[in-house]
């Protein structure tokens, strides 16, 4: 069973390790690698951002990846990576799935066109694409929740 919490600045390490891994930067729409200090600096803006949210999710205390939304306007962007020793489990589904009831209105969710993976986590979450443009496919989810 999957559960969210509340990212803190603890998980800098592990959300930095996460991001430069060789697979989420192939797969990322920016795949440059993150330094400590740019990471730190991201963390401590990230988490007094009342527009950003990130969570860590778990399976049993232990950390299988993160999803992040970002307000944008009246839409919430939707982001997620999976922990590289939680790939192939089918854990990335299940992530953004839960995710997607996190907040109402439209969600948006941005694939690197090369990143098949994400595009089947979209697609079997109840994305639409919209558009393909300079490579990255913008997904739309329309739907409402009690939460916001």
């Amino acid at each position: 069973m999957i559960h969210f919490r509340r990212a803190n600045i603890s998980d800098a390490d592990q959300l930095i390790s996460w991001r430069n891994d060789p697979e989420t930067r192939s797969a990322s729409i920016d795949s440059s690698p993150v330094t400590l200090d740019t990471h730190q600096r991201w963390m401590q803006a990230s988490l007094s951002n009342p527009d950003r949210q990130i969570f860590i999710a778990e399976i049993d205390q232990h950390p299988i990846g993160t999803v992040r939304l970002d307000r944008r306007g009246g839409d919430w962007e939707l982001s997620w990576t999976v922990a590289p020793d939680s790939r192939g489990k089918g854990l990335g589904r299940q992530m953004v799935k839960m995710a997607t009831t996190l907040v109402s209105g439209t969600l948006v969710a941005r694939v690197k066109e090369s990143n098949e993976v994400s595009h089947r986590i979209a697609k079997f979450s109840g994305f639409v694409p919209t558009k393909n443009e300079d490579g990255v496919v913008t997904y739309v989810l329309n739907h409402s929740t009690s939460r916001d």
